[in-house]
């Protein structure tokens, strides 16, 4: 028997001894992997068939010699897998190249600002390293299909790769978002500092919802997470709010200030009723006195021709000279007389003339009094200032068709904003709009509130979950990595308190199972893995939410969101940076005011050139209210100047139109 199984162990090696060859040939002349492997499968089936031929021949399994080929077959095996795991890792290597070479192009495409190639390399950026990640998967099933154990090194390289692709495919989402909604803000920004919202056949608030209809198209290409989606949508819906409660606010200020307005104008009305009818009377008064001297005069004549006749008399009766005394004592009661009556008619002149003069200031205070009290009422009606505001609210209701016209004419009168009409017409569109929405004025404005205190505590109850998620996957996270070196009891008690904290995630719409291998998947196990999917709500240390323990040199901080916090060595580069870049400051702002005008008009563009269900706008046309061509720092100097000679003069022209008064309607720049 042992010259026959020598027999067969030469005629086994002889052949092996060709695989191998093929093999090396292979190897030298560029033969492909796959062809490799199908060489080490062919002697795999080779050493299979001997190791049966020995068994025919009575050999047990534990004879040296189906054992050796035993070895030999997962020998040829790990070869395999090692050509098989070259693939996957030249594979890897491929995409990774092509995503250095897109990065590259990147670079370009951001330096000229180009959102549309630059929105394109991101996405074939984003496709390569949704590629590797399939490409890590599927060779990690390959090696637990192989009962490779999960904390192998080639099973750790394939996660390890599928989380590194995981953070790329985050940083690029990002970009795409930033690209995407930079162009948004950007022109927002710009239309904000020049006061151009009035120029366009748009409202800013049409634009923030442009601004969603991109978030829609973002979430529905899977470039945001529903989260992320949730949280931008929720931060530019305030915008959206704000800025119709900001616009519907102004008119009704605008509206107040009409009111008060009109109240002091029909003031002044009454005053200067009251000032002309005092001039009536006074006429009236003067009239009289008139009359009164018209009479003394034509008294003083009757008076002397009386006196002139009574000497003419005198002389003819002196002439006849006869009954003298009887003459003289008539003439004497005759005179009397006259005194007497001419006594009586001063009297009751005197007296019809003060009963005239006191009857015309009767007239006048009355007159006075009535007025007074019209000015009472109309003061009563803008004594407050919650009074004004329901004066206004009124205005609104009852009148919106024709305050607009109102309005433009009193800002033409008395307004005081250096933007005049145009503010009113930029706020006036944006609040019928919202109106239109809300049904009114006031149930917008009320509306509005309430969906501010909606989307605000909407914001606080999703930060009050993700930080309960948070402490529960953190510590679940947390107690998963002490398992291992731990104690048989204190294992159990990690499992029991993970099974524990596993239940309480149901709440949250998480449902957590765990296999029985001991891992935590999502719904069903050998789905995706709970903790690579909720990974952001994990500590980067596995930590614990309460274990606040410090080292003898750090300190607890309490941060606003967007604060920094830098070590020793980032701060003196910092400083480094800021005095380098402080040079350039001014060559910055001339080339940002130089693309101003580009940098909008392709945002806008690439907003008009995107697919979307939500096309309530129309094409948005942007026309060039800005632009600087061949900036230098002189032309920038210029420019600054030219903008505050403009700003002085429009604050000219607003105050030329208050009229100033001592009286208590007085305008004034308020």
């Amino acid at each position: 028997m042992e010259d026959a199984i020598k027999e067969i162990q030469d005629e086994l090696d002889e052949i092996l001894g060709n695989y191998e060859h093929d093999i090396f040939m292979l190897e030298r002349n560029d033969g492909t992997p796959e062809e490799i492997i199908a060489v080490y499968k062919r002697m795999q089936d080779t050493v299979h068939q001997y190791a049966e031929k020995y068994r025919s021949m009575g050999l047990d399994e534990n004879n040296d010699y189906i054992q050796e080929l035993g070895k030999q077959w997962w020998e040829y095996q790990d070869e395999i897998d090692e050509i098989l795991h070259g693939i996957y890792s030249d594979a890897v290597e491929a995409h990774e190249n092509t995503i250095e070479l897109l990065q590259h192009q990147y670079d370009g495409l951001s330096d000229s600002k180009n959102y549309r190639d630059m929105s394109t390399n991101l996405e074939r950026q984003r496709q390569e390293q949704l590629r590797i990640q399939e490409l890590a998967h599927e060779e990690a099933q390959r090696l637990r299909a192989l009962g490779v154990d999960e904390n192998d090194e080639a099973i750790q390289e394939c996660i390890d790769a599928w989380w590194d692709a995981e953070d790329d495919i985050k940083e690029i989402n990002d970009s795409i978002v930033e690209n995407v909604l930079e162009p948004f803000d950007e022109f927002i920004e710009y239309a904000d500092d020049f006061d151009l919202w009035d120029r366009f056949d748009f409202t800013k608030v049409d634009y923030l919802r442009q601004k969603i209809a991109a978030l829609n198209r973002l979430l529905e290409h899977g470039v945001l997470t529903l989260r992320e989606y949730t949280e931008l949508l929720r931060e530019t819906q305030l915008d959206i709010y704000n800025e119709q409660k900001d616009a519907i606010t102004e008119i009704i200020e605008m509206t107040m200030e009409l009111v008060r307005q009109e109240a002091e104008d029909k003031i002044d009305a009454l005053e200067d009723q009251i000032d002309d009818y005092q001039k009536i009377i006074d006429l009236k008064k003067e009239s009289l006195d008139v009359s009164r001297d018209e009479e003394d005069y034509e008294r003083e004549v009757a008076e002397r021709v009386a006196e002139i006749a009574r000497v003419q008399e005198k002389i003819n009766q002196l002439s006849r000279d006869d009954s003298r005394e009887a003459n003289a004592e008539r003439q004497q009661l005759e005179q009397e007389l006259a005194e007497l009556q001419q006594d009586l008619a001063d009297y009751q002149a005197d007296y019809a003339y003060d009963a005239q003069v006191d009857a015309l200031d009767k007239e006048a205070e009355k007159f006075e009094q009535t007025k007074d009290d019209e000015i009472a009422k109309v003061e009563a009606t803008v004594d407050t200032e919650e009074e004004v505001y329901n004066a206004a609210i009124a205005r609104i209701d009852a009148d919106w068709d024709q305050l607009y016209q109102d309005l433009i004419e009193w800002n033409r009168q008395y307004g005081d904003m250096i933007d005049g009409e145009d503010s009113i017409t930029s706020a006036w569109q944006t609040a019928m709009q919202a109106a239109q929405e809300y049904g009114s004025i006031v149930s917008a404005l009320n509306g509005i509130n309430n969906d501010i205190a909606n989307e605000q505590q909407a914001i606080l109850d999703q930060q009050q979950e993700d930080a309960e998620l948070s402490s529960i996957l953190s510590e679940m996270y947390a107690n998963g990595q002490a398992w291992g070196p731990a104690s048989d009891e204190e294992k159990q008690r990690l499992a029991d308190e993970n099974l524990r904290l596993g239940k309480l995630l149901a709440p949250y719409g998480i449902n957590a199972v765990r296999g029985s291998d001991g891992v935590w998947y999502v719904d069903r196990v050998g789905g995706e893995q709970l903790f690579q999917k909720y990974r952001q709500y994990i500590y980067h240390d596995g930590g614990i939410v309460g274990d606040d323990s410090l080292k003898s040199n750090e300190v607890f901080a309490k941060l606003q969101k967007g604060e920094a916090v830098f070590t020793g060595q980032q701060y003196e580069n910092l400083l480094g940076q800021i005095g380098s870049a402080i040079t350039g400051v001014v060559d910055s702002v001339v080339r940002s005011l130089a693309t101003a005008r580009d940098t909008t008009s392709d945002a806008i563009q690439s907003v008009i050139n995107n697919e979307s269900t939500d096309n309530s706008m129309g094409a948005i046309s942007i026309e060039n209210h800005f632009e600087v061509k061949n900036a230098d720092t002189q032309s920038a100097k210029e420019l600054a100047d030219y903008y505050s000679d403009r700003t002085i003069d429009k604050l000219m022209t607003a105050a030329k139109r208050k009229g100033m008064k001592n009286s208590l309607g007085s305008h004034m720049l308020r």
